[in-house]
């Protein structure tokens, strides 16, 4: 029993250090690569992800997002599962498939891509987050400015 307690005081430092680490984590550029309508109500879009992530190699699945303006859903986003190499700065080549909202049109989305004024868009975002197989965390966010993001990212 002591043996057990001794070697998980020696992990504690360890496993705190890499919580730091997955906190670290940040989306350092992005670049709407192509977009183009499918048909009326959906949209496929390639993106430029560039993201730092100091800690170990990360698993992101069921990855989704929900695009509002003025609380009104514009679009629906999901993308395939991504795995963001460990210690490492790169630029993530992304496929995104949108639907429209009820109240949204593929014409609007095209105006907001060439004249953007986000500053009445905020994101619901939500993913799981593993290291190894399906051991991980669920991963949520409400009502984040869109505009706030995008300036983070440090493009607007």
């Amino acid at each position: 029993m002591k043996r057990v307690f001794a070697l998980l005081l020696l992990c504690a430092p360890l496993l705190c250090g890499c919580a730091k680490r997955f906190q670290d984590i940040r989306v350092t550029s992005y670049d709407i690569v192509s977009l183009s309508p499918l048909g009326l109500s959906a949209v496929e879009a390639i993106v430029d992800l560039g993201v730092y992530n100091p800690a170990t190699t990360l698993k992101l699945s069921d990855i989704s997002g929900v695009v509002k303006m003025n609380g009104d859903t514009c679009i629906v986003l999901t993308t395939e599962d991504i795995a963001l190499e460990g210690r490492a700065e790169k630029v993530y080549r992304i496929p995104v498939r949108g639907v429209m909202g009820d109240k949204f049109n593929p014409f609007q989305l095209l105006t907001l891509y060439k004249n953007a004024d986000f500053s009445q868009f905020t994101v619901d975002a939500s993913a799981h987050a593993g290291v190894f197989g399906p051991v991980g965390k669920d991963i949520s966010i409400k009502d984040l400015s869109l505009e706030k993001l995008l300036e983070k990212a440090g493009q607007k």
